[in-house]
């Protein structure tokens, strides 16, 4: 099973974005899938990137990564969340957050661990999100704590949810929560905690 879904995005990078962009530098394409999927729920910061290939004696631009991600993007491999912000220079200058279009294919990549399961968890809430028709971006409050999702319907609503997989510890849920509370005083907007146990009432919620 994790062999037909590794030979899936074998397939994928080359039929839609090494031939139908015409790339020559099939590593580099193949290293930011991997890398991209190996770290869904995670920034993917565009000098991170830069500097990672740059310290492997891999020369390449900021832009032709830049192209690169976006071709994954087109592919249907992965999607890119912004930041939530009225500024375009802030959306522009935070880094993206990457969620995989399948957890079925993240797991064939980077095999599901006890450290991973909340971005997992993390990437489940995002598609379901997307599925609903959310424009979706994740937010940083003045003091840069961060909350995984702002959710805007069509009709403009907007929507807060925070993703803990195990809230169960104190520490954790309060942290996840003093984020929470922080977006909602300043946004004006009601959140919720998305959890393994109330991760049905997010589905009704939605």
């Amino acid at each position: 099973h994790i062999r037909i879904l590794q030979d899936y995005v074998d397939v994928v990078i080359f039929r839609d974005i090494v031939e139908r962009y015409e790339i020559t530098n099939i590593s580099l394409i193949r290293y930011l899938v991997k890398t991209v999927i190996n770290n869904i729920a995670a920034p993917c910061a565009l000098n991170k990137l830069f500097n990672d290939l740059k310290s492997q004696g891999i020369r390449v631009s900021k832009n032709t990564i830049y192209e690169y991600l976006s071709y994954i993007e087109d592919a249907y491999l992965a999607f890119m969340v912004p930041l939530f912000s009225p500024s375009l220079r802030k959306r522009q200058t935070n880094p993206r957050k990457a969620y995989c279009v399948d957890p079925g294919l993240a797991r064939s990549q980077s095999p599901i661990s006890l450290e991973k399961q909340g971005a997992f968890f993390e990437n489940l809430v995002y598609l379901d999100l997307r599925r609903k028709g959310y424009a979706v971006s994740y937010y940083l409050t003045s003091e840069r704590y961060e909350v995984d999702f702002v959710a805007q319907d069509l009709t403009g609503k907007i929507k807060l949810f925070q993703v803990s997989w195990d809230a169960r510890h104190q520490d954790t849920r309060d942290r996840e929560e003093r984020a929470l509370r922080k977006a909602e005083q300043e946004l004006g907007i009601r959140g919720m905690l998305v959890t393994a146990d109330s991760y049905f009432d997010f589905l009704k919620a939605i």
